[in-house]
C-alpha cells in the first residue's frame, strides 16, 4: 500500500489516547480497523514497515478515515524516519503486524 502522513496535533486518536506529532505511530485504514474505536483490537499492535530496504517497527494508535486498502498514515515524526526524502506519499510500501 501507500504511506502518507497526518498531523494529529495532540488530538485523541481512535484508540483513545492523545497523539502528538512527535509520537512514532501509524493510523490504520478505517476499512481494516472497522467501526470500533476505543478498545479496538488493532490498537497498540506492533507493526513493521518496509520502505527502501529498511524495516521500521512502531505501533497502531489511530484510524485513517481517508486511507484505502492497505494504505496507512504515519505521524510526522515517524514519516521523518521512514520516508524523509519523499514528498507526501510513498507507493508500494510493505507492512505487516
Amino acid at each position: 500500500g501507500d504511506i502518507t502522513y497526518y498531523i494529529p496535533d495532540g488530538g485523541k486518536g481512535a484508540c483513545g489516547w492523545n497523539i502528538q506529532n512527535s509520537d512514532m505511530q501509524v493510523a490504520l485504514a478505517s476499512g481494516m480497523m472497522g467501526e470500533q474505536s476505543n478498545g479496538n483490537p488493532w490498537c497498540n499492535k506492533r507493526i513493521k514497515i518496509l520502505h527502501d530496504g529498511i524495516i521500521h517497527s512502531t505501533i497502531i494508535g489511530d484510524k485513517c478515515m481517508g486511507c484505502e486498502g492497505e494504505s496507512i498514515d504515519l505521524t510526522p515524526a515517524l514519516w521523518a524516519v521512514v520516508a524523509p526524502d519523499v514528498d507526501g506519499r510513498a507507493h508500494n510500501v510493505e507492512w505487516w503486524v
